[in-house]
């Protein structure tokens, strides 16, 4: 700012001439610098946008129904387990052991007719075997058990415990949940024997 003023003011003294002209180039120069940079005007561009056709209007589709879910299967029908059906000869009304002793005793007889000892027993037999059965309340045996065996006659106890649960399935005890009854076998020489319960004796002779 001090140099225009100093450059613009009024010149006196021996250099006045020289600065009029100093001043006067300047001038000059400037008005030519100011000349070069001055800067065009941007054009204007006018960009029309144009519309969009107007498009039909769209029918909206139809939202499909749900398919319905199948209602879910009733449960299965408890179904009563069937009554358990016992042929006659299957089954035994005893209510006690020594009752039921009686129709096991049959039972073995009708399984084995042909190793039934015939009549009254020799006086002198092989073994006299006190022998013990556990039943279920199907007839099925679940034990046995030696009250008293021929231990010097190991083949003949085979044999008994082999004939007393080869007669599997017994009458099954229906007035009991199980028995456990006992009999004596009378086992003869012969491989034939009796039982007990329904021997016809010993001869004598």
């Amino acid at each position: 700012m001090h140099f225009f003023t100093t450059l613009f003011a009024p010149f006196s003294g021996p250099f006045a001439p020289l600065r009029t002209a100093m001043a006067a180039g300047f001038v000059v120069a400037m008005l030519a610098i100011t000349g070069c940079q001055t800067v065009p005007m941007k054009e204007t561009v006018t960009v029309t946008t144009q519309a969009p056709e107007p498009q039909p209007a769209r029918e909206p589709e139809p939202i499909p129904e749900p398919t319905p879910e199948p209602p879910p299967e009733p449960p299965p029908a408890l179904v009563a387990p069937a009554p358990v059906v016992v042929l006659p000869d299957f089954r035994s009304d005893a209510t006690t052991p020594k009752a039921y002793r009686r129709d096991a005793a049959e039972h073995i007889y009708r399984t084995y007719p042909t190793r039934i000892y015939k009549g009254r027993l020799p006086p002198l037999i092989a073994s006299v075997a006190v022998f013990e059965l556990h039943i279920d309340s199907l007839g099925e045996v679940v034990k046995v058990n030696w009250v008293r065996g021929p231990w010097h006659r190991p083949d003949i106890m085979a044999d008994i415990e082999q004939l007393a649960r080869g007669a599997a399935p017994y009458p099954a005890p229906v007035a009991m949940a199980g028995v456990v009854y006992t009999d004596v076998w009378l086992y003869d020489q012969t491989g034939l024997f009796q039982l007990a319960t329904l021997t016809e004796g010993q001869r004598s002779k």
